[in-house]
């Protein structure tokens, strides 16, 4: 995952996963037994849990990457995986995007045996649309920087490797 090389590479950040964080707290909620029922979760549950991850994240001292879908299928379809609230409370200074080409996804989900693997390239595709016009609203919204990084198959180094630069821009204020 770029976010973890991104972890090692940069000293000094924190990465934390959004959803994961979600699931922690929805276990000692008694809400979720495991990250996968984070799928079913009606959304009132699903904005407390992310509220309450976000609050996790404010409290980190370091600077902190935070992996997280910003569009993400719920029992009332696709919703925000970061909703305004909890955005404006993580005091975000950019977004990094990692997308791939949706047949890469697909031939990944097959190969992984992912229970999304029944998803068409078409509406792979379509979700990565709706992820970057989110990405590009938030970044409007919040006057933050938005870069893609693609990782592309067989191309990973190379994928970290600009995760980093960009990073680094938005740390010292040139990421474009």
């Amino acid at each position: 995952m770029i976010a973890s090389a991104l972890g090692v590479a940069v000293p000094g950040i924190s990465v934390r996963e959004f959803g994961q964080l979600m699931a922690e707290i929805g276990k000692e909620r008694r809400i979720v037994r495991d990250y996968n029922d984070l799928h079913n979760l009606k959304l009132s549950y699903r904005i407390q849990l992310q509220e309450a991850a976000a609050a996790r994240v404010e409290g980190d001292t370091r600077p902190v990457v935070v992996v997280a879908h910003l569009v993400v299928r719920a029992p009332e379809g696709y919703v925000d995986g970061l909703p305004a609230g909890t955005l404006h409370s993580l005091r975000l200074n950019g977004i990094m995007l990692v997308t791939c080409d949706p047949r890469q996804v697909w031939a990944r989900r097959g190969r992984v045996g992912s229970p999304r693997e029944i998803e068409s390239v078409d509406v792979i595709g379509a979700h990565q649309r709706q992820v970057m016009d989110r990405a590009a609203t938030i970044a409007h919204r919040e006057q933050i920087p938005l870069v893609n990084v693609i990782n592309r198959d067989g191309e990973f180094p190379e994928a970290v490797t600009i995760a980093v630069d960009r990073w680094r821009g938005f740390e010292n204020g040139t990421a474009v």
